[in-house]
């Protein structure tokens, strides 16, 4: 026997988690009519059971299964989800998870969920790494901007479904209606042509967003490796790899201008390698602390770095390749060696590029 009466939505509202446990306890104690409204046996349950017990929203479930519809339970949570979601009293990130938890455990407990597989796990699965509100103080200004770009991305679409979900749930009629419109199409049945739809929407939409998120996450390697590619390319105009070497070239030629071209070659290369690591320490510990105050790394900035180790890696490249063979080393025609030695020092820019990006996940994982 399955009972029908207003209070059932105090049942509701306490498995739902809008009405606590001791309001729940108080209206059963103090609700004089309750009784003649009740199973006797029902009654008896709820008017003796401690409701302090670890397991009493499992009881609570355990009597709407038994005495209430369970449907109309379902059907009632998901439009007071629906509707708070709509009003802005739940944001939408923490409203995707909801959704994709009441989808869910609908389809363990009733094999049929009240919303769409678009709506429950599409916009979850898109906003997945977005941080909630109650996070935002872990993230500085800038980051924060980026993290919670795809809420402002998503946001219409969701609400429109939203609300045309909540709609056709309130009143399945206008559903009906309208897949029936929609199915005078011939050829290819109502739901199966809305998933498809739904899913390639979806993943069109979410393999751009997940392009710019890799781009984001590995952007050290992605400009290391821009750095590299135009390096190898540039090495046929001669004069990119000659531009690259002639600072540190004419500088240590005019400091060393009175040795042997044995001592100034080994010199210049531990004089550029001490300057390389020192930079490279430097720019690592700037990693280090701004990850660690949830600062932005920017592409500028990683730019600038890899500009600037482009004066100091192909050198170091140059002078290691004449160390080699010291007879072309005094000869006029030396500077035509970096040809020589320029794409294999170009080879620097991706592997600090992957360096640079392992340092920010590992310390903005260990941060979070």
């Amino acid at each position: 026997m399955k009972l029908e009466f207003p209070e059932v939505v105090f049942f509701y509202e306490c498995l739902n988690d809008t009405l606590s446990m001791e309001e729940f306890e108080q209206w059963i104690q103090n609700d004089k009519v309750l009784e003649s409204r009740l199973h006797p046996d029902l009654y008896i349950e709820l008017i003796s059971y401690n409701y302090k017990s670890r397991d009493a929203k499992k009881f609570i479930r355990e009597k709407i299964q038994k005495w209430f519809d369970w449907q109309s339970f379902e059907k009632w949570r998901t439009i007071n989800l629906l509707e708070r979601i709509l009003s802005g009293e739940i944001e939408l990130v923490k409203a995707t998870r909801k959704l994709k938890t009441i989808y869910d455990e609908q389809l363990e407990t009733t094999q049929k969920p009240l919303i769409s597989q678009e709506l429950a796990i599409g916009y979850e699965s898109l906003m997945d790494s977005v941080p909630l509100e109650d996070e935002y103080f872990l993230w500085n200004a800038e980051q924060l901007k980026k993290e919670i770009e795809p809420i402002e991305l998503y946001r219409n679409s969701m609400l429109e479904l939203v609300q045309l979900e909540l709609t056709e749930l309130i009143n399945p009629a206008l559903k009906k209606s309208r897949i029936e419109a929609e199915s005078i199409k011939v050829g290819v049945p109502y739901q199966e042509r809305k998933i498809g739809q739904a899913i390639n929407k979806l993943n069109n939409t979410k393999i751009k967003y997940q392009t710019t998120v890799f781009i984001e996450q590995y952007k050290g390697t992605v400009i290391g490796l821009l750095f590299t590619i135009g390096s190898f390319f540039a090495t046929w105009s001669i004069v990119v790899p000659i531009v690259s070497v002639f600072p540190a070239s004419a500088l240590f030629f005019f400091i060393f201008r009175n040795k042997s071209a044995d001592f100034l070659l080994s010199n210049s290369i531990v004089a550029l390698s001490i300057i390389f690591i020192l930079t490279v320490l430097f720019y690592f510990w700037r990693i280090y602390t701004d990850v660690k105050k949830h600062y932005f790394i920017t592409t500028r900035s990683i730019s600038i770095f890899l500009l600037i180790q482009f004066f100091i890696v192909h050198p170091i490249g140059y002078f290691y390749y004449l160390s080699n063979d010291l007879n072309s080393a005094s000869d006029a025609q030396a500077i035509f060696g970096v040809v020589e030695s320029f794409p294999i020092s170009s080879l620097a820019f991706v592997l600090l590029g992957v360096l640079i990006d392992l340092m920010r996940l590992m310390i903005g994982s260990r941060s979070k």
